[in-house]
């Protein structure tokens, strides 16, 4: 099964041309999306966090796709890299 994601966009329409960028990332790496946030391994609300694009698919490339990972430990790991 693939790892889900879910994103939620807050803002400008600027955001959703990046939420569109950001799930095409999560897509390219074999993600699948949800429509509900419970049933999601990663949560996305980067473009509300104010980080670009370039930045937001580093955080997922740093993403360890081991799914025994819980949820918050991937959400972590992203906005870890986001932070450095």
């Amino acid at each position: 099964m693939a790892t889900t994601y879910f994103i939620e966009t807050y803002g400008c329409e600027m955001n959703k041309s990046d939420s569109i960028d950001i799930a095409l990332s999560f897509q390219t790496r074999g993600f699948e999306e949800v429509s509900c946030e419970d049933d999601a391994d990663v949560i996305g609300a980067l473009t509300a966090l104010g980080f670009s694009i370039v930045e937001a698919q580093r955080a997922l490339q740093q993403l360890d796709r081991d799914s025994a990972l819980s949820l918050d430990e991937k959400i972590r790991q992203a906005l870890t890299y986001l932070g450095q």
